[in-house]
């Protein structure tokens, strides 16, 4: 079956390690993802820079770094920038990718940055990476994390505006719930897992997984393995927070956001091991249908409906 996953951050590492996306010896690579049965992935940009300049220089190298491998791997890839490629998704052998940025720091103060980066091909953002910025209040921060700044709010406006999907990972709990006020379409939690099975901050709360489902959003389930559960993790303890979270919310709002190349600990030890995932939902008891949508289509319908917002 195809699976659509909601986030890695192989772009920044092998722009790092000046490595190739076709074959190497990270978490996720185009041949590995293609027999693992990947049909869409989003692509990360990453920079662990605070400051707006130095972190946008890195971001433009790795969207130089990204194109320059969709141009090597033309006949196995193709990019989504809007709704026309999105409907190709599924139809063609090539996995389609996506462009993301994880944390807004690289755009600073002025939306003319954010617009031009659309122009290059971003089409999700992610408002924080942890900490607060320019933008919002970042999770890593606890209760002494902010809301939405004046600016933050702004940006979600203009995301809005050009159809672009938002990712609320990271993000502090008031600013959570505050984007939900100010962006009237679905959201994305590309990598996370349900707090009640695993007390990490950086996993949703009953009350934020149940805001989700109003949103009609999605939730990426993340690998990490101290997202997963406290000590070892296995996929046994991953596939509880599928069952915890479609109990809570519906299985309509679930998806996977592997987290592929953010950490060295993950519960599966990389794509290829994505061909397991099908049965293990099934054996879990979920049904043929549901594990389709948890696998591509819940995370697709989110997508068209951003996406054909332009």
């Amino acid at each position: 079956m195809q699976i659509v996953d909601l986030h890695c951050d192989t772009i920044s590492e092998i722009t790092v390690r000046n490595e190739a996306l076709l074959n190497n010896r990270r978490h996720f690579d185009l041949e590995r993802a293609k027999k693992a049965g990947i049909c869409l992935q989003i692509f990360a940009l990453f920079s662990s820079s605070r400051e707006a300049d130095s972190s946008l220089r890195e971001i433009l190298i790795q969207i130089d770094k990204f194109y320059h491998e969709l141009e090597q791997n033309y006949l196995r890839v193709f990019q989504i920038l809007g709704s026309n490629e999105l409907q190709k998704v599924g139809q063609t052998d090539k996995i389609a990718c996506l462009l993301h940025l994880e944390g807004a720091e690289a755009i600073g103060t002025d939306l003319a940055v954010f617009r031009q980066l659309c122009r290059m091909g971003l089409r999700s953002i992610g408002l924080t990476w942890n900490y607060s910025n320019q933008l919002a209040g970042g999770i890593a921060e606890g209760g002494n994390a902010g809301g939405l700044t004046r600016y933050g709010k702004d940006i979600i406006k203009e995301i809005e505006r050009s159809g672009i999907l938002l990712d609320l990972s990271h993000i502090s709990e008031q600013a959570f719930f505050e984007a939900l006020d100010y962006y009237n379409l679905p959201v994305m939690v590309t990598h996370a897992n349900a707090r009640a099975i695993c007390n990490h901050p950086r996993n949703l709360s009953d009350e934020q997984l149940k805001v989700l489902a109003e949103n009609g959003a999605v939730i990426g389930l993340n690998q990490v393995a101290h997202f997963v559960k406290e000590g070892k993790a296995t996929l046994e303890d991953f596939l509880n927070h599928a069952v915890y979270i479609s109990d809570l919310i519906g299985v309509k709002h679930l998806a996977l956001g592997s987290d592929f190349d953010g950490t060295d600990s993950l519960v599966l030890p990389g794509v290829e091991a994505y061909a397991t995932l099908e049965q293990g939902l099934h054996d879990r008891g979920f049904l043929p249908q549901e594990v389709e949508m948890i696998l591509q289509r819940n995370a697709l319908r989110v997508m068209k409906r951003v996406l054909n917002a332009i």
